[in-house]
């Protein structure tokens, strides 16, 4: 392809007006792995992303005893360009970019009882294959295992916490004779419409402790310094320890763009952290009886 290009590189004039409009999935992992942060700094910066490779960490940082590291998926973007032919006539042509950071993801290591952990944070855009391979090359983690979400503190924070923000809810109604060999029943609200909990349908499911949510949906309003006011995000919390996320468009007043991806990664930590409490994790004895299962960011 001929090296010359349309397109002009144009410096950010208003460092407010920046378009982060993301979804993210956050899922924590238990390992049995030593937690030694010396040797993840020192493995993670020795092997930091470069153009020839396809994945790798753009830089760890040790934050209060955490080791924070950024990561990023190199590929091509296509965009879509004016030319003209010989005769000055207009032409649309498509342009390829190799070298793009085309997706990142963030990922929080602590220890818990001396082991290793970690909370991921992932857009979907890069495979568990892909990240994970890294963890098995560079640390030797080959037994990175996702947290499920008790069914008991699911429900009681669904039905306690949330009862008058629910846009969605997912249950099994197997003890509702109703339902008949229905599993699984999903109710999604009206759009932008919230539950009404005392609807007769939903009081059914409130008052019967039988039925089992397995995942429900509802929002928050949250703010991050840096921020210009709260945003609603929407989030939706699985049964298998899956939590979604779902911003809005936000404006940082920020012209780093490291910072901008820090800020944004914080601020999806600091939602986590407000919507999810140890008590929802489910205990390794309630683990060991259910049904595992990993998760494909």
């Amino acid at each position: 392809m001929d090296s010359t290009h349309p397109f002009e590189i144009v410096p950010e004039t208003d460092d407010s007006d920046v378009d982060i409009h993301r979804t993210l999935s956050i899922t924590k992992y238990v390992t049995n792995v030593t937690y030694d942060s010396d040797e993840i700094k020192s493995k993670f910066f020795k092997n930091k992303l470069c153009l020839t490779d396809g994945f790798g960490c753009v830089y760890p940082k040790e934050v209060n005893g955490h080791i924070h590291a950024l990561f990023g998926k190199l590929g091509v973007k296509t965009l879509l360009g004016l030319d003209t032919d010989s005769d000055n006539n207009n032409m649309l042509r498509r342009y390829n970019f190799g070298r793009v950071i085309v997706a990142t993801m963030y990922v929080d290591h602590f220890p818990e009882d001396n082991k290793l952990s970690l909370i991921v944070f992932n857009s979907g855009k890069i495979s568990k294959d892909l990240w994970q391979s890294t963890y098995r090359n560079l640390l030797n983690v080959f037994d990175l295992k996702p947290v499920k979400f008790s069914d008991e503190e699911l429900r009681k924070i669904c039905f306690t916490k949330y009862r008058d923000d629910l846009l969605e809810i997912k249950f099994d109604p197997a003890s509702e004779k109703e339902f008949g060999n229905v599993k699984l029943a999903e109710y999604k609200s009206i759009r932008s419409k919230k539950f009404n909990p005392n609807a007769k349908k939903i009081q059914e499911i409130i008052d019967n402790n039988e039925i089992k949510v397995n995942r429900f949906k509802s929002d928050i309003y949250s703010t991050y310094p840096n921020l210009d006011k709260s945003y609603p995000v929407a989030f939706t919390i699985d049964v298998e320890g899956k939590v979604t996320l779902e911003f809005p468009k936000i404006s940082w007043s920020l012209k780093d763009t490291n910072e901008i991806e820090e800020h944004y990664y914080s601020f999806a930590s600091k939602i986590y952290d407000e919507i999810i409490s140890k008590e929802i994790y489910a205990k390794e004895a309630e683990e060991d009886n259910s049904q595992k299962s990993l998760f494909d960011f």
